[in-house]
């Protein structure tokens, strides 16, 4: 039925349908509201190029109003800046401008990156890619957690980006791009540390290429990120270990905290303080629901439980293996299903917005599925549990991202059918991942 020229037009007319009053309520945003996640790390990174701690840094009155956010609790000695040295050296060309500007020029990288991520996802699908997209798109892109991304300026959108970067070079499937797939995937390490397991199912399989092009990736990420100034990362491992221990206590934890008197206008803006508040049913992490149990689910806990659970899918991976090999496809739900484990099971700050991240694994699973309705559905009804579409109550909106990781197992370690539409698939089997 998807293959009708006219189930095609009534796809991409919901598509916009759905797409226009979400775009007109987040350009809204850019003017009422006051970017509050955006507005912390552009400060984070003028911190961090006028040769201060991006993490620690305090306003005072002494310092100009280009390093004062508004929203920073002197209650709290970090400041809530928790993206990597890495990434706030990069995106300061962006955070360096004059903050209205910069809300604006962000917006629209925003923007891009969600449609260079499904301008590579057609790429390779063409045509066919048109179910899933609408499917993502209409889920994701046209609901709170989009909406709520934008309007707190988050960075999520491009990680999402890079991933898929990674996963259309390694599809190409010559040498060099494969190489050029790890080395990407060892850069991405350093702006989201978490992407280190990214590359798991590459190394199991000891795909040589990708792993050669990774570490190189990790060398020259140490050399040009690292080397400069070690003493930010430093930084940077202290701020993540207080954000820890703030995730279970949470509260003040500066004993005589001292407190400026803030001016009301800020770079020309004096709505800093404006975030709107959304209903979202992500899952938030194994630590809020242990809290609630009372359970003492520390920062050691929860990085053994996340090993053994590692070594649990490592084993059954390498058993899968020698039955069947993976497709390309499987490799990276095999990274991403470990990634987003992470972020469950490892004590850390998660927010709804994250699950824009699912826009990636949910899209390779439906198209690589397409011949499974059943399944289809299934991730369709997950997404949509996740978004609040389906009966917008906590406890039940909030099995959506569980069952959204359920079906990430299934596709991973089940045998994936032929996907003619592939381009780097033969006509007649499946392509196992080259090294």
């Amino acid at each position: 039925m998807y293959k009708s020229i006219w189930f095609r037009y009534i796809l991409i007319g919901a598509c916009i349908l759905l797409f226009v009053p979400v775009f007109i309520e987040t350009l809204n945003y850019l003017s009422s509201n006051g970017s509050t996640d955006l507005k912390c790390r552009a400060i984070a990174s003028r911190v961090q190029a006028a040769g201060k701690d991006p993490y620690f840094y305090k306003w005072n009155p002494a310092d100009s109003e280009y390093l004062l956010d508004p929203n920073d609790d002197p209650g709290i000695d970090v400041n809530g800046n928790v993206v990597t040295p890495a990434m706030l050296w990069l995106l300061l060309p962006v955070h360096a401008l004059h903050f209205q500007t910069t809300q604006f020029v962000f917006f629209t990288i925003q923007y891009l990156a969600v449609a260079a991520i499904f301008f590579f996802l057609f790429r390779n699908y063409g045509k066919s890619a048109l179910l899933p997209f609408a499917i993502v798109f209409t889920t994701l892109i046209c609901s709170n957690i989009w909406v709520m991304h934008v309007e707190r300026g988050q960075v999520y959108i491009l990680f999402t980006l890079l991933f898929t970067i990674i996963w259309w070079l390694y599809t190409l499937q010559a040498t060099r791009y494969i190489f050029l797939s790890g080395f990407l995937a060892g850069l991405t390490i350093f702006l989201r540390p978490f992407a280190l397991v990214l590359g798991a199912g590459f190394v199991l399989s000891w795909k040589k290429h990708w792993i050669y092009g990774m570490i190189t990736g990790v060398l020259f990420g140490l050399l040009i990120f690292v080397a400069p100034k070690p003493s930010t990362w430093q930084q940077y491992l202290s701020a993540m270990t207080t954000y820890q221990h703030l995730q279970m206590n949470p509260g003040p934890n500066v004993v005589n905290p001292v407190f400026h008197e803030i001016p009301k206008v800020v770079e020309g803006k004096n709505n800093y303080y404006i975030a709107t508040e959304f209903q979202t049913h992500s899952f938030t992490g194994i630590n809020r629901y242990a809290s609630r149990f009372h359970f003492p689910y520390t920062p050691a806990i929860s990085v053994a439980l996340y090993a053994i659970t590692c070594l649990t899918l490592a084993g059954i991976f390498l058993w899968r293996q020698r039955r069947s090999p993976f497709s390309i496809n499987q490799l990276f739900l095999f990274g991403l299903l470990l990634y987003f484990l992470t972020e469950y099971i490892i004590i850390s700050p998660r927010s709804a917005y994250n699950a824009i991240q699912w826009i990636f694994p949910a899209f390779l699973i439906i198209q690589s599925r397409l011949s499974n309705p059943r399944l289809v559905i299934l991730t369709t009804v997950s997404l949509l549990l996740l978004n609040g579409a389906i009966l917008n109550h906590s406890r039940i909106a909030g099995v959506g991202e569980p069952m959204l990781l359920i079906i990430l197992c299934y596709a991973t370690f089940t045998r994936e059918p032929l996907n003619p539409h592939a381009k780097w698939e033969k006509p007649h089997s499946i392509l196992p991942a080259q090294s």
